[in-house]
Protein backbone atom coordinates (compact mmCIF):
# COMPACT_ATOMS: atom_id res chain seq x y z
CA UNK A 1 0.00 0.00 0.00
CA UNK A 2 1.22 3.41 -1.01
CA UNK A 3 -0.14 6.74 0.00
CA UNK A 4 -0.12 9.55 -2.43
CA UNK A 5 0.53 12.81 -1.06
CA UNK A 6 -0.57 16.21 -2.96
CA UNK A 7 1.44 19.41 -2.91
CA UNK A 8 2.72 22.06 -4.40
CA UNK A 9 5.59 24.05 -5.35
CA UNK A 10 6.21 25.74 -2.30
CA UNK A 11 4.72 23.12 0.48
CA UNK A 12 7.25 20.58 -1.44
CA UNK A 13 10.17 20.41 1.10
CA UNK A 14 7.86 20.43 4.00
CA UNK A 15 5.55 17.68 2.41
CA UNK A 16 8.73 15.65 1.63
CA UNK A 17 10.18 15.68 5.25
CA UNK A 18 6.81 14.80 6.20
CA UNK A 19 6.83 11.66 4.48
CA UNK A 20 10.01 10.67 5.69
CA UNK A 21 8.17 10.46 9.10
CA UNK A 22 5.89 8.93 8.05
CA UNK A 23 5.20 5.30 8.83
CA UNK A 24 3.47 4.11 6.21
CA UNK A 25 5.37 4.17 2.50
CA UNK A 26 4.16 7.30 0.67
CA UNK A 27 5.41 9.08 -2.57
CA UNK A 28 5.23 13.01 -2.91
CA UNK A 29 3.86 14.52 -6.02
CA UNK A 30 4.51 18.04 -6.67
CA UNK A 31 2.27 19.49 -9.06
CA UNK A 32 3.21 23.11 -10.76
CA UNK A 33 1.39 25.41 -9.11
CA UNK A 34 2.86 27.65 -6.45
CA UNK A 35 0.25 27.51 -3.72
CA UNK A 36 -1.52 24.33 -2.81
CA UNK A 37 -4.70 25.60 -1.74
CA UNK A 38 -5.34 26.91 -5.02
CA UNK A 39 -5.28 23.55 -6.78
CA UNK A 40 -8.96 22.56 -7.58
CA UNK A 41 -10.12 18.92 -7.76
CA UNK A 42 -10.38 18.32 -11.49
CA UNK A 43 -6.47 20.08 -11.88
CA UNK A 44 -5.57 17.44 -9.21
CA UNK A 45 -7.16 14.22 -10.90
CA UNK A 46 -6.12 15.29 -14.14
CA UNK A 47 -2.24 15.68 -13.29
CA UNK A 48 -2.08 12.92 -10.76
CA UNK A 49 -3.21 10.31 -13.34
CA UNK A 50 0.09 9.31 -14.60
CA UNK A 51 0.76 8.09 -10.47
CA UNK A 52 -1.87 5.95 -9.70
CA UNK A 53 -0.55 2.59 -10.21
CA UNK A 54 -1.82 -0.70 -8.67
CA UNK A 55 -0.43 -0.27 -5.01
CA UNK A 56 -1.53 3.32 -4.37
CA UNK A 57 -4.52 2.67 -1.90
CA UNK A 58 -5.20 6.23 -0.63
CA UNK A 59 -4.54 9.79 -1.96
CA UNK A 60 -3.69 12.91 0.43
CA UNK A 61 -4.92 16.26 -0.61
CA UNK A 62 -3.81 19.36 0.74
CA UNK A 63 -6.47 20.32 3.64
CA UNK A 64 -7.45 23.51 2.15
CA UNK A 65 -8.16 22.52 -1.28
CA UNK A 66 -11.64 23.67 -1.54
CA UNK A 67 -14.59 22.13 -3.84
CA UNK A 68 -16.00 18.70 -4.00
CA UNK A 69 -12.79 16.13 -3.67
CA UNK A 70 -14.82 13.44 -4.59
CA UNK A 71 -13.91 14.42 -8.30
CA UNK A 72 -10.68 13.25 -7.63
CA UNK A 73 -12.13 9.61 -6.46
CA UNK A 74 -14.26 9.29 -9.76
CA UNK A 75 -11.55 10.05 -12.07
CA UNK A 76 -8.85 8.09 -10.59
CA UNK A 77 -10.67 5.14 -9.15
CA UNK A 78 -9.08 5.81 -5.51
CA UNK A 79 -9.63 6.82 -2.03
CA UNK A 80 -9.22 10.52 -2.21
CA UNK A 81 -9.22 12.57 1.50
CA UNK A 82 -8.11 16.10 2.17
CA UNK A 83 -5.03 16.01 4.75
CA UNK A 84 -4.19 18.64 7.53
CA UNK A 85 -4.45 22.67 6.75
CA UNK A 86 -1.09 22.11 8.16
CA UNK A 87 1.21 20.27 6.18
CA UNK A 88 3.80 19.94 8.69
CA UNK A 89 1.00 17.70 10.95
CA UNK A 90 0.82 15.43 7.84
CA UNK A 91 3.43 12.46 10.14
CA UNK A 92 1.69 13.08 13.53
CA UNK A 93 -1.98 12.55 11.99
CA UNK A 94 -0.52 9.54 10.19
CA UNK A 95 1.18 8.14 12.29
CA UNK A 96 -1.16 8.08 15.12
CA UNK A 97 -4.74 8.59 14.11
CA UNK A 98 -4.18 5.81 10.89
CA UNK A 99 -6.19 5.80 7.75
Amino acid sequence: MTILLVTGLLAKSIVEEQAKLCKYPTKVIVLNIPVASLMKPLFIAMNIKKYITPDVELVIVPGLVQGDIRIIEKEINVKTVRGPKNAADIAYILNNFGI
